[in-house]
């Protein structure tokens, strides 16, 4: 395994929406902006839903893609599964993020080393969620206000392994 982490990053209401037809369902320019600036030069890995919905490869960035349907094209690395997309960015050598859809994140949410949530305010209509998880097994490193939604980065807790005496 890789020596760099493993990050999920997410754009979520307090309901965990995070999806609306395809599409997210608001438009705040600071979070895209904040999310271009954390992953910029890293590797991202998204399902083909997502890469479809942004509408090409993203800039700057190793865009892998898990399809099994997906023709290669320029720009992307198209993976069957999250075992060989997980694979090929540990070739790459850098922060690995996992940028959904939903059923990327329910995929990597046991590998992920870090959460980046970024909780949108305000009440909005989706039909995709965020999977559900124990905030008990997540640590808060850092949290800033930007406003229209908060910024969070959480670490996995390291897990404690009881072992019976002899």
């Amino acid at each position: 395994m890789a020596n760099h982490s493993r990050i999920i990053i997410v754009a979520m209401t307090e309901k965990h929406l995070i999806g609306r037809d395809g599409a997210i369902p608001w438009r705040i320019p600071e979070e895209l902006r904040l999310f271009k600036e954390i992953t910029f030069g890293h590797t991202l890995i998204m399902g083909r839903r997502t890469f479809e919905s942004i509408g090409g490869p993203l800039p700057g960035r190793c865009n892998i893609v898990v399809s099994s349907r997906l023709a290669p094209q320029p720009g992307i690395e198209v993976c069957r599964d999250l075992a060989s997309a997980l694979q090929v960015a540990d070739r790459y050598g850098k922060q690995v993020f996992f940028i959904g859809g939903a059923d990327i994140y329910r995929a990597s949410l046991p590998l992920a080393d870090f959460l980046y949530v970024s909780w949108i305010k305000g009440d909005f209509e989706g039909d995709t969620c965020f999977p559900p998880f124990s905030a008990a097994d997540w640590q808060v490193c850092s949290e800033k206000d930007h406003g229209s939604f908060r910024h969070v980065v959480y670490r996995r807790r390291p897990q404690v392994v009881c072992r019976p005496k002899n």
